[in-house]
């Protein structure tokens, strides 16, 4: 009680100070006169300075400031109790270039570096190096051409579990090479990567996707997107030393590289499922597909998900299309989710047609891909018998759950969604998901 009237007598004070220091003269403006402020002597262990704010009030003031990275780097100098909450954002997704990458992991190894500590997302994104052509010699030419990423793989051993997502890119070409070891020897069991994340190459070559593969033990994801195959490729048929555990095998583009990928997969390797995507404009061919049959059977698993997919404008003929889609079902006894395109109205008809009318019983979803430039066109082309149609095809298959309309749809009034279910039988409205574009 006596602090707090010591301390009422103080703010007292102060307040009659602050009144006497300004006035007013007679024109209206501001004019000081000297006042002093009361001393009033304060105990030893009154506190002078304000309490900290609790720590999960910090927490939610950093979390609402996820979206602006300038304040989040100022927000990890104020002090300790907020640095680590700002330093989760700020490091949680990295993009590093080939040239600064062992830059990079010189700063992961340091002991006093939170990298380690908040990194969930790491992408390697390939930079070429400059080179005096006049000077150069083969060895150099390969060293510039392939991105070594042998110390990086050491260093995030223990850190690949806690990622969401490691990604190797190569926007210039789709033959890079990666540096997987300095030596030909293999990681033992022990040592293995096990990624609980996706795992993702783009532009990468052949031999250096089966060289990395072999040294995990355990991938979530496995994406493979732009890789090309040479056709003077010779790979021996190397299998793991150990039980490779894949969760999704997903392919886009050029199927070849799974001549190298089943001998990997096959037993006793596990495979959970696989996500094949085609574009049936010229990527979808039917040595690509002799690919996929061909290793469906040799590991045993099934294909569970296909996209189909093709140019912008033009889409091929619906003879051509169905062919491979066909093909494609042959090895699809398992096949859950299909997705399509929908650039023009002759898709809804090969999707109903061909798709649907040779899907495996197994179907549960299919996804409608509607671009922003269609999406009108399609609502004013579709009727009730149209929908009918494609609830005829499905009817026969057992595990059918819903379409899902993919769009835009933020983009368009909320009417647009009511007058697109409203095209659809009433009965069959309840099997219509729409899905937003991320």
């Amino acid at each position: 009680m006596a602090e707090l009237s010591m301390l009422s007598r103080f703010l007292r004070g102060l307040r009659y100070a602050r009144s006497q220091t300004v006035k007013k003269d007679v024109f209206g403006e501001l004019c000081h006169t000297e006042a002093t402020i009361p001393q009033v002597e304060l105990p030893p262990d009154f506190p002078r300075t304000p309490p900290p704010l609790p720590q999960e009030l910090v927490d939610r003031i950093v979390d609402l400031l996820h979206g602006d990275l300038q304040t989040l780097v100022a927000c990890t100098l104020v002090s300790r109790t907020w640095s680590y909450r700002s330093s989760g954002h700020v490091l949680r997704e990295l993009h590093v270039g080939s040239l600064r990458l062992q830059l990079f992991v010189s700063d992961l190894k340091s002991t006093r570096s939170r990298l380690a500590l908040h990194i969930r997302r790491l992408c390697i994104r390939y930079q070429q190096p400059s080179i005096e052509h006049e000077h150069a010699t083969i060895h150099t030419l390969l060293e510039a051409c392939t991105m070594d990423v042998s110390t990086l793989l050491l260093a995030i051993r223990g850190l690949a579990p806690q990622l969401e997502r490691f990604s190797l890119f190569d926007g210039l070409g789709n033959t890079r090479c990666l540096r997987i070891r300095e030596d030909s020897s293999r990681l033992i069991s022990g040592y293995a990567l096990a990624f609980h994340g996706d795992v993702e190459f783009t532009g990468i070559s052949t031999e250096s996707i089966v060289a990395f593969v072999l040294e995990c033990s355990y991938v979530r994801t496995l994406s493979i997107d732009s890789t090309c195959v040479p056709p003077y490729l010779v790979l021996p048929a190397r299998t793991g030393s150990r039980h490779l555990h894949v969760g999704t095998l997903k392919i886009q583009g050029d199927m070849s590289i799974l001549r190298y990928m089943a001998p990997l997969l096959a037993q006793p390797s596990h495979l959970g499922e696989i996500d094949a995507t085609f574009n049936l404009l010229g990527g979808c061919t039917d040595t690509s597909l002799c690919h996929l049959n061909a290793f469906v059977d040799t590991t045993g698993h099934e294909l569970q998900m296909i996209r189909l997919r093709w140019a912008k404008e033009t889409s091929p003929p619906l003879r051509e299309m169905s062919k491979h889609v066909l093909a494609a079902f042959k090895s699809a006894e398992m096949l859950q989710r299909i997705e399509v395109s929908m650039t023009r109205q002759e898709d809804w008809i090969f999707l109903v047609t061909f798709v649907l009318g040779n899907a495996p019983q197994s179907l549960r979803r299919v996804q409608i891909d509607l671009r922003s430039d269609y999406l009108i066109s399609f609502q004013r082309s579709m009727t009730q018998n149209s929908w009918q149609s494609a609830f005829d095809a499905v009817g026969t298959l057992p595990s059918f759950e819903c379409f899902q309309c993919r769009a835009a749809w933020a983009e368009f009034p909320v009417e647009t969604k009511t007058a697109t279910l409203s095209t659809v039988p009433p009965k069959y409205r309840t099997m219509i998901a729409f899905t937003d574009v991320l």
